[in-house]
């Protein structure tokens, strides 16, 4: 053990401190499940406030595999969305369809194409057209987890939100293209 975790030992290793420490070990998955849970709320609240026009939809469990963030449009017909997925870990975002196999409804040539001549990243999957990490940000991180406690989260909703808006600004017209795709 380190100097660090020593310190710790000496501290919980009392009698008088050791029945809360379990106590708190015990209820601190709970805590971060729920820290996690109201922090992705908390955004989708902030985002049908910044736009009632958009679609805003969230995993039921925000720690399913890939559970999501969804904003889409009426015109963009349900098939295309921006995204954010895997919430409750290192979430990464894009364009997304909701469509199980998107070379099955697009064409792969045509999304290609697209997607070099737009300099967009030529990374789409089964579901998304392309998307990103999110550089430093990670629910499996302290530092995550940190700026999300109910009295700091506010600045991080806000952060998520802006970049979210930005993001749908700045690809409705790819969204469009893809919306156009279809075969």
């Amino acid at each position: 053990m380190d100097t660090y975790e020593n310190e710790i030992y000496e501290f919980v290793a009392k009698k008088e401190n050791y029945k809360s420490a379990v106590e708190i070990s015990n209820i601190l998955p709970k805590m971060r499940k729920r820290i996690v849970k109201d922090f992705w709320e908390s955004v989708k609240i902030k985002l049908k406030e910044e736009n009632n026009e958009w679609i805003v939809k969230l995993s039921d469990n925000v720690f399913d595999e890939y559970s999501y963030l969804q904003i889409s449009k009426n015109e963009w017909k349900n098939a295309v969305n921006i995204r954010y997925e895997k919430l409750h870990s290192n979430f990464y975002h894009g364009i997304h369809t909701n469509n199980l196999n998107i070379k099955e409804i697009y064409e792969k040539e045509k999304i290609i194409e697209y997607l070099k001549k737009e300099n967009l990243p030529v990374n789409f999957n089964h579901a998304f057209f392309y998307s990103y990490h999110q550089d430093n940000e990670d629910f499996t991180t302290l530092q995550t987890q940190i700026k999300a406690l109910p009295k700091e989260k506010e600045n991080f909703v806000n952060e998520v939100v802006n970049f979210l808006i930005n993001f749908v600004t700045e690809n409705e017209k790819h969204i469009s293209e893809f919306s156009k795709m279809q075969k």
